[in-house]
């Protein structure tokens, strides 16, 4: 059966988290749909020294764009081969574009072959030491201070009604000024969860009371870094 398998990628310099199952899947197939070939392509060459990339076929998925009007998509789709899409860093469709491709494939006949791999939602949350029994990821929140300070009020009385923990994601460029918008709004016993480049290098995760994350001298520095970064708030 023709199978769209959704492959996860390092979401760091280290690629020692990506299971064998997709490295093999990667291995015995030439046709990929990707968030950015570019970052792709450099992947497989990582993990598969001998593999033939020139004689592979590389789709890129338009992030701003419908996956029904992407020719080069449907012509893929329509071929009825066993199809790999990645996204840019961690597990497709998680906080990532895919799920319209996932929806397409299966109007075209499609198994969808999902492989767990590295997640830096799911990651974060394990080392957050927060309620993992219930959470809610949110995705970006408002961007406009106005509704950002209401959207955090509306989050601070959902976990202190429901304990139920809260994780969500910036622009990179975007996380000191998201960072500064959370210690002033949010109860200083709440409890704040950061984690940069999970896995690398130079990876950061820590947890505190937003009473202590405002006594980190060292925090409004590191919060500059350009880096994708993890949110979570909780008791």
């Amino acid at each position: 059966m023709k199978t769209l398998f959704l492959i996860p990628t390092p979401i760091s310099e280290d690629t020692s988290g990506i299971p064998k199952q997709a490295i093999d899947v990667i291995n015995n197939n030439t046709q990929f749909i990707c968030e950015r070939v570019r970052t792709s392509r450099r992947f497989i060459k990582s993990i598969l020294k001998n593999y033939n990339i020139d004689a592979s076929t590389f789709v890129e998925l338009d992030k701003r764009g419908e996956v029904a009007e992407s020719i080069d998509i449907i012509f893929m789709l329509k071929s009825g081969n066993d199809i790999c899409f990645m996204s840019e860093a961690g597990s497709p469709c998680i906080a990532d574009p895919g799920s319209e491709l996932v929806t397409m494939a299966r109007t075209y006949g499609y198994h969808i072959a999902p492989i767990s791999g590295p997640s830096a939602i799911m990651m974060a949350l394990m080392a957050s030491g927060m309620n993992g029994q219930q959470f809610t990821f949110r995705g970006y929140l408002p961007v406009k201070k106005d509704s950002l300070k209401k959207e955090l009020k509306q989050i601070e009385k959902i976990i202190l009604q429901t304990g139920c923990t809260q994780i969500f994601i910036e622009t990179p460029y975007r996380n000191a000024q998201l960072y500064s918008h959370i210690v002033e709004a949010i109860s200083a016993t709440l409890r704040l969860h950061i984690s940069f480049n999970i896995n690398g290098s130079d990876q950061f995760l820590q947890t505190m009371a937003i009473s202590k994350w405002k006594k980190d001298k060292n925090v409004e520095k590191r919060m500059k870094r350009k880096a994708p970064c993890i949110f979570i708030l909780g008791i």
